[in-house]
């Protein structure tokens, strides 16, 4: 019986991609139920090279990127989506953000096993200045955290690293001025800490945001964090955590997202450092199709 097709991108310098064995024990999954190939890639212009070169020249080949948040982020951008792409996850990296959102399990095996299932889902690929993501981007705080954070803390502390970054960032960090469009209308003007654009309910994990959002519906959801001082964003970020409702908490809706500031703020998409405001998104017409746990 013929084999499909798959390609894996695979960063042996994520997590737990530098652990030995670990691409062995991919191949191995994978190698009975696909025609495997596989491309190691050491930088993150070789994932995005390798992702166009595939999606251009073998549009029908399953291609899946096993690293972190930052080698998902490259192979989509590297993506060729004038045809339909199929693209699978197995999370290797320290956070694995994108994976938790679709709940793609973190064990190897396991993850391998979605791939044999091949459950499909179309999902909208977002956009934010010609960057690509797929399901939240952050600009201003927790960009700046991300921004900040060390490897060589990020491999000891894992998530915790986070933590502890918005502890110190959180005394010495500036509230500033933002103007957000959605779909030509002019939404807010005045401070914010944070404005998070994304597809998922949940943000950074398990925390509910935008209880209307759909991974293919088409519309980005905004929040802005309107807090005007650091006692302010302190409540604010409590009442995100528990669940509960901020009055200084806004939430939008719309096709198309323009956020300008009063100087240059930082940006992260899916859990990956960015650039800097201003910032446009909107949605690529052409969607991916992920595969997805049951």
């Amino acid at each position: 019986m013929k084999k499909n097709k798959l390609h894996l991108i695979f960063n042996p310098n994520s997590g737990q991609g530098k652990r030995r064995g670990t691409l062995d024990a991919i191949q191995k999954s994978l190698s009975e139920h696909y025609d495997l190939e596989v491309t190691i890639s050491n930088s993150r212009k070789q994932a995005r090279e390798t992702a166009r070169m595939v999606t251009l020249t073998q549009p029908s080949t399953l291609l899946v990127a096993s690293g972190g948040d930052g080698t998902i982020n490259d192979v989509l951008n590297g993506c060729d989506l004038s045809s339909p792409v199929t693209l699978g996850i197995i999370p290797t990296g320290t956070v694995n953000i994108v994976a938790r959102e679709i709940n793609i399990p973190l064990k190897i095996e396991d993850a391998c096993e979605c791939l044999k299932q091949r459950i499909e889902r179309p999902v909208d690929v977002s956009v934010a200045n010609k960057i690509r993501f797929l399901f939240a981007t952050g600009i201003g705080f927790d960009a700046e955290i991300i921004e900040n954070v060390d490897l060589k803390q990020k491999l000891i502390l894992g998530k915790g690293v986070y933590a502890l970054n918005s502890l110190k960032l959180m005394w010495s960090y500036k509230p500033f001025n933002v103007q957000v469009t959605v779909d030509g209308k002019n939404c807010y003007e005045g401070l914010s800490f944070e404005i998070i654009v994304g597809k998922s309910k949940n943000y950074a994990g398990k925390f509910m945001l935008f209880p209307s959002a759909e991974f293919d519906n088409g519309l980005l959801d905004v929040a802005v964090f309107a807090h005007k001082t650091k006692p302010s964003l302190m409540m604010g970020c409590t009442k995100f955590f528990l669940g509960s409702q901020d009055r200084k908490r806004l939430h939008f809706q719309g096709k198309t997202i323009s956020v300008k500031t009063d100087a240059n703020v930082p940006y992260h998409v899916d859990g990956d450092t960015g650039s800097s405001s201003p910032v446009e998104f909107y949605i690529e017409k052409q969607p991916v199709r992920l595969i997805v746990a049951q």
